[in-house]
């Protein structure tokens, strides 16, 4: 079915649209009864209020019981008012007086929710004693959602008179031996297929606007005041601006197709209804909020009680414009709010056409002072106008160019300007963004003056350190030939001294006293502690003397051959190394060996009694620098002797309990620090200790990978 089309129940009748009137001829009260319950139960059935004016002889409790046999709930339908049956005369008979009431009771149905009005209604004689029937609101129903039935007694009529009946309505139901025949005059056919010719037309038109078009039919509550109005007609161009479709729409009130429209600003249903009552038409633009469009409308009346609106969307434009206000009021809040100096002005001229709050405090003028004047006028030096100009001409913009301005007290100041070339209420212009730099260019001053202060007295100053540290260099490499000549220069007499106390004691061991045996005990034993303290202070010297000869090497190699060195000891204490992946990198392989040497001998010296040593030589890297661990499970040092432990001549423990001479760490020191590393311990008394150390990377003539080979 169309939008439109309703259910009959009808004999014969499928659908009618709304505005329809009919007639029907009964000679009983049954046939009433047969034709009338039905067409009531469809309007039942789809939601309309239904209105039965019984005719005849037939009464409204005959009526009543014959419905309530068709329709449950009979009873609660006529209390919530959507059935209601009364006698014949009710209303009055004359036509005008029988369309308001029909408007009324309409408009009652719909404002309650109900989709329209069935209406059965007896015929009534033209005048008190006349044969002729006449049909009271028939003329109304045309343009309402009402579907309306008026019957006529059969027998009055005769067959003339019967068809112009007829002619007066779209159809008769008239009752014979086969049952109930429909009849349509031939004005009726005709008026028919002229409105059908008439709604192509329309429909051809209505295809083809571009604008909205609706049709509707304003409801008034009890007080004559437009609560209300129902779609009746719309165009494609509706369905496709408003996104309603007429299929769900048509015959259905504006509350119900769009919810909250009654509590819309805009007061679409009063502004209608103001249209639909007067008369007068009305354009206007308006926002729909249930639509969350905008519209430029123009309604107008063609009968009283109905509408018609041709709109079109400007939601866009609409858009465009409050895009456009808040961006301006953005751009006047932000402007006035920033301490950024702004200022338009016009490219043709220089005039100045607008500036912020800041920029009239910083060149001391009041709030619109400024408005009109050139903006040369207010530049040091003129040519800088010409200047800016030739920038923008040439990129469209310019970026921190320092201006000298005058203030309108006389005063200078300098800014920093940016620029771009904009469209100003539509005018070609220059917007100018500024920061006030005359302190920093004053402070600028101040610092390249103390800058150039400060290189005459550090030039001063490093001629200064420039000869302290030659005198410094000097004095080092004297105190390290000392050390090296006098290291040097005593194995001599220390080797005598040594040989002739060792001679001593073969030779006069025993010979003499037990006192004088332990004094050449004492005398060998210094001699050769002497040695040793020579020799390793001499190995000290030798490391800083010595050039470092850097090469690509195998760390795994170089450990493998310390350990080597170290094996008689490392069985002697039962001693278990286990190495990990060792890197090839650019070192000097002595000074390197030397230093695992030295580490490791370091762990097997100070290891506890009770437990063989175990030992683990790790190495690891990151962007800059390798890094080794030797760790061990030795006695451990006390946090407070880990300051002392890498100092020369330094001992932590006795040497009856452990021999040494105190610079095996100090020489570990030395060879990393000149190697560019660093060295450093970590440990617990009786948890052992980790030694660590770095050496920087260096690129290799090769740029060498590094190799995960273990040590063996």
């Amino acid at each position: 079915m169309r939008p439109r089309e309703r259910e009959s129940g009808l004999p014969s009748v499928d659908a009618l649209p709304w505005g329809t009137h009919f007639c029907c001829f009964h000679q009983t009260d049954q046939d009433l009864l047969d034709l009338l319950v039905p067409f009531f139960k469809a309007g039942l059935d789809h939601d309309e209020a239904c209105l039965w004016e019984v005719s005849g002889s037939l009464s409204v409790s005959a009526a009543a019981q014959a419905l309530a046999k068709a329709v449950p709930a009979l009873e609660r339908r006529q209390r919530q008012g959507q059935v209601r049956i009364m006698p014949a005369g009710s209303t009055l008979p004359s036509d005008g007086a029988a369309e308001q009431d029909l408007v009324r009771s309409l408009d009652e149905a719909m404002t309650h929710g109900f989709a329209g009005l069935r209406l059965a209604r007896g015929a009534a004689p033209s005048r008190p004693g006349a044969r002729d029937f006449v049909s009271p609101g028939a003329q109304a129903v045309r343009r309402l959602n009402v579907l309306a039935a008026f019957t006529y007694p059969r027998a009055p009529f005769n067959a003339s008179a019967l068809m112009e009946v007829v002619q007066s309505h779209r159809f008769a139901l008239l009752r014979d031996a086969r049952g109930w025949e429909v009849i349509e005059g031939s004005a009726a056919r005709a008026g028919k297929d002229a409105l059908k010719d008439t709604e192509e037309i329309l429909r051809s038109v209505f295809a083809n606007m571009s604008e909205g078009f609706a049709y509707h039919r304003i409801l008034l509550d009890s007080s004559g005041k437009p609560v209300d109005y129902v779609f009746l007609e719309v165009n494609q161009a509706f369905e496709e601006l408003t996104g309603l479709k007429a299929d769900d729409i048509v015959g259905r009130r504006v509350t119900e197709a769009l919810p909250g429209i009654e509590e819309d600003p805009s007061d679409w249903i009063g502004r209608y209804g103001k249209v639909a009552l007067t008369g007068e038409a009305v354009r206007f633009e308006s926002h729909a909020a249930a639509l969350g469009k905008w519209f430029a409308v123009s309604a107008f009346s063609p009968h009283r009680g109905f509408f018609a609106a041709i709109f079109s969307d400007i939601t866009t434009r609409k858009d465009a414009e409050q895009s456009l206000r808040e961006s301006e009021e953005r751009f006047r809040a932000i402007t006035e709010s920033s301490l950024t100096l702004i200022a338009v002005s016009r490219v043709s001229d220089g005039t100045i056409l607008f500036t912020n709050a800041a920029y009239d405090r910083a060149v001391a003028y009041a709030p619109g002072e400024l408005i009109g004047r050139k903006a040369p006028e207010l530049y040091a030096d003129p040519a800088d106008h010409r200047r800016v100009l030739a920038a923008l001409e040439r990129d469209g913009f310019l970026r921190d160019f320092e201006l000298e301005i005058i203030k309108k007290d006389g005063a200078r100041c300098w800014l920093s300007y940016s620029s771009r070339l904009i469209r100003f209420k539509g005018e070609a212009a220059v917007l100018g963004a500024s920061v006030d730099v005359t302190e920093r260019r004053r402070a600028t001053e101040q610092l390249r003056q103390a800058h150039a202060e400060l290189e005459a007295r550090v030039a001063e100053r490093t001629a200064d350190l420039d000869a302290a540290n030659a005198e410094l260099k000097r004095s080092n490499a004297e105190l390290e030939q000392f050390a090296h000549v006098a290291s040097h220069d005593l194995q001599e007499p220390l080797r005598m001294v040594a040989s002739f106390t060792q001679l001593l004691a073969r030779r006069y061991k025993g010979k003499l006293d037990q006192q004088a045996d332990e004094y050449i005990a004492f005398a060998v034993s210094g001699a050769v502690r002497m040695q040793e303290l020579v020799a390793g202070l001499l190995e000290f010297s030798r490391i800083s003397r010595q050039s470092s000869v850097s090469k690509e090497v195998s760390c795994g190699t170089e450990l493998s051959a310390a350990l080597i060195q170290l094996r008689l000891s490392l069985d002697e204490a039962g001693a278990q190394v286990d190495c990990g992946p060792m890197p090839t990198i650019v070192a000097d392989p002595v000074q390197l060996r030397r230093l695992f040497q030295n580490l490791i001998a370091n762990a097997v010296k100070f290891r506890k009694q009770d437990a063989p040593p175990r030992i683990r030589v790790a190495a690891s890297e990151d962007a800059r620098e390798w890094r080794f661990s030797i760790e061990d499970n030795g006695i451990g040092i006390e946090s407070s002797q880990i300051p002392r432990l890498f100092r020369i001549y330094q001992r932590l423990h006795r040497r009856e309990d452990i021999p040494g001479h105190g610079l095996g760490l100090a020489i570990c020191r030395r060879i990393v620090e000149h190697s560019g590393g660093r060295i450093w311990v970590e440990s617990e008394p009786g948890k052992g200790s980790t030694f660590h150390f770095t050496l920087p990377k260096q690129r290799s003539p090769r740029d060498a990978a590094t190799s995960t080979e273990p040590a063996r």
